[in-house]
C-alpha cells in the first residue's frame, strides 16, 4: 500500500512541457544569433565607413598641402592674358606648381588604379603627367572629383593696365568616394567638400 502511493507521487516532464521549453529555447537562440550577426555587420560597416572617411581625409589633406605650398598653374589651363582662356569651372583636374617648381597634377582616371573593382581612382603626378600614382587604395572607388578654382583667371598676371583679378586664389574640392565589394559590405558613399586658399602672394 505504501509502495504504490510512493510510485504515484513521482513526477516527470510531460511531452507538452518539453515542447514548450524547446520552443522558448529556440526563440532565444534565434534572437541571440540574429543579434550577434547584426553586431558583426554593424562593426564591419563601421570599419568600412571609417576607412573611407580616413581615405577622404588623406586625399583632401594632400590636396590642401599642394595648394597651400604651391601656386595654381593658370598657364597650364590656358593663356592667362586671354579672357577666353579662363578656367572652366568646375575643372576635372587640379594643376599646381609646388615649391620645387614641379608641376603637380591631380585628377580622376581609369588607368593606374590599384584593382579593377577600385576603378576609377584618384591619381596624382608630381612630374607633369609622366608618372602617376593612385591616391585611392584597394577597396575604395572614386565617384566624383571636381575642382572649383576661384578666381578663374590669374590674379597675379599684370596685363600692362591692371591685374586680371583681385581675389586670392582658392580651390574648392568636391569629392565622392564609395567602398567596393573587396571590403565585403554593402555600398557606403561618402561626400566631402573643402575649400583651400593659396598662401603664396605674387604681387
Amino acid at each position: 500500500m505504501f509502495k504504490d502511493k510512493q510510485n504515484n507521487n513521482q513526477k516527470g516532464f510531460t511531452l507538452m512541457e518539453v515542447l514548450v521549453v524547446l520552443a522558448i529555447f529556440s526563440v532565444f537562440m534565434v534572437l541571440a544569433i540574429d543579434l550577434i550577426l547584426t553586431i558583426n555587420r554593424v562593426q564591419r560597416e563601421t570599419r568600412v565607413s571609417e576607412r573611407v572617411l580616413s581615405e577622404s581625409r588623406f586625399i583632401l589633406n594632400t590636396i590642401a598641402s599642394e595648394v597651400r605650398g604651391g601656386t595654381i598653374d593658370y598657364e597650364a589651363y590656358g593663356d592667362p592674358a586671354d579672357p577666353e582662356d579662363a578656367i572652366i569651372n568646375p575643372a576635372d583636374e587640379l594643376i599646381v606648381v609646388n615649391q620645387n617648381a614641379e608641376r603637380v597634377r591631380i585628377k580622376g582616371d581609369i588607368n593606374f588604379c590599384p584593382s579593377a573593382e577600385s576603378t576609377p581612382c584618384l591619381l596624382i603626378s608630381r612630374d607633369d603627367g609622366i608618372s602617376w600614382a593612385s591616391m585611392t587604395p584597394i577597396g575604395v572607388r572614386l565617384l566624383e572629383i571636381k575642382f572649383i578654382i576661384n578666381p578663374d583667371r590669374d590674379p597675379f598676371y599684370f596685363n600692362g593696365i591692371d591685374y586680371l583679378a583681385e581675389n586670392q586664389p582658392m580651390v574648392t574640392t568636391i569629392l565622392r568616394l564609395e567602398n567596393t565589394e573587396e571590403l565585403g559590405v554593402d555600398e557606403f558613399v561618402l561626400h566631402n567638400q573643402t575649400t583651400i586658399s593659396e598662401r603664396a602672394y605674387g604681387r
